[in-house]
């Protein structure tokens, strides 16, 4: 099991839904509702890739010079490629909740247990672990 990578390390500056910052309009109830439904039998998962984050580039952020923005738009593309083959091998859309880049490279997703092999043979996967979800009171 894993922690939940820090919200700080989530990927800067892409407008995707699962990374971007701006609060999102409040869901219809009929759709949230589904939502809870079909998450019901999945668990989220930490999909840690091989490619390393931009800490383990030396960099602190993507804007930090043109290098360390190269290469934080090569994770971009090396992670939509995994939710890509992710979604080819399981016949359906990966549940994606956020991706991180600065010190660990992992998107974070709801998936079946019985997904998790076929996300773990997936070239370019390092590890697939169920997340540790922490309360605080």
């Amino acid at each position: 099991m894993t922690d939940l990578p820090a919200a700080a390390d989530q990927i800067e500056g892409t407008a995707e839904p699962e990374t971007t910052a701006a609060p999102e309009p409040s869901p219809d109830p009929a759709s949230a509702e589904e939502t809870a439904r079909q998450r019901s039998d999945k668990i989220r998962v930490s999909i840690t890739l091989t490619m390393p984050a931009l800490a383990g580039k030396g960099y602190k952020s993507a804007g930090e010079s043109p290098e360390a923005a190269a290469w934080a738009e090569n994770i971009r593309q090396e992670q939509q490629r995994i939710i890509d083959e992710a979604e080819k091998a399981l016949g359906e859309p990966l549940d994606v909740v956020r991706r991180f880049n600065r010190t660990v490279n992992v998107i974070s997703a709801y998936v079946l247990e019985s997904d998790i092999p076929a996300i773990a043979a997936i070239p370019g996967v390092d590890k697939v672990e169920r997340e540790t979800l922490h309360e605080v009171n």
